[in-house]
């Protein structure tokens, strides 16, 4: 078992988009059902890049789910219509290799995280996007099959999912302001007035968001735990 990173520049669509808009970096995640794309430059490259994507859309025959725009950042979301003709990301998972997403684009390259099952998997994977584009194996790794979990991203969902908004947005701004460093970089007061709320409330949120997280990620809390343990014995 292989964790393998790929390079590829060819001419599918999101890699053709790349190429056209090398100032910009994005990534995107696809589950079958959408296709989840961030876009990441300079204001003007970025409204460029925006009046594009319904041109997008329908090259893939698809259509824009959701879009957002932030000062530095685009988000959409497509309806997806990959296939093994269109996307990289359907070709690794039809070579029985299992993709870690996201897949990064920047400057017309194309480059995929994957998990491959064994060498002649890893060829095959190799030869049929070859076919499309040029290619670099950019590493190749051995792995336990015990480790599989660790490269895998946890749903934010499972992660997250309990929490309420307020929850969510109170530990972010206590994160990014330093109310956990050590020393405190804010104070508890500081947090509180930013949001409009009392301390109290803010400690609430603070206390229940942080017990339901720490809930959330026990069972991989146990599985590295455990992981661990093995590895220290061999």
């Amino acid at each position: 078992m292989f964790e393998i990173e790929l390079m590829t520049k060819n001419t599918m669509v999101f890699s053709s988009l790349s190429s056209r808009f090398p100032r910009i970096k994005f990534y995107r995640w696809c589950n079958s059902a959408v296709d989840y794309l961030e876009f990441y430059g300079k204001r003007p490259d970025l409204d460029e890049l925006r009046k594009k994507l319904p041109g997008i859309a329908r090259e893939l025959g698809s259509g824009i789910v959701h879009e957002a725009v932030e000062k530095d950042r685009i988000t959409a979301m497509l309806s997806c219509r990959c296939s093994i003709h269109n996307s990289a990301i359907r070709i690794v998972e039809a070579n029985n290799c299992l993709l870690q997403p996201p897949v990064t684009y920047e400057n017309g390259a194309e480059t995929v995280d994957a998990v491959s099952f064994s060498e002649d998997d890893l060829k095959l994977l190799s030869s049929e996007l070859a076919k499309v584009g040029d290619l670099e194996i950019r590493k190749k790794v051995k792995m336990d099959p015990e480790s599989l979990h660790n490269v895998f991203l946890v749903p934010m969902s499972t992660l997250f999912g309990r929490l309420t908004d307020r929850q969510l947005t109170s530990l972010r701004d206590a994160i990014k302001r330093g109310y956990f460093s050590s020393p405190k970089q804010v104070s508890l007061e500081e947090l509180a007035q930013s949001q409009l709320i009392s301390e109290s409330t803010m400690q609430e949120h603070l206390s229940k968001g942080l017990d339901k997280l720490l809930v959330s990620i026990e069972s991989y809390l146990n599985l590295m735990i455990g992981y661990r343990s093995r590895s220290a014995s061999q």
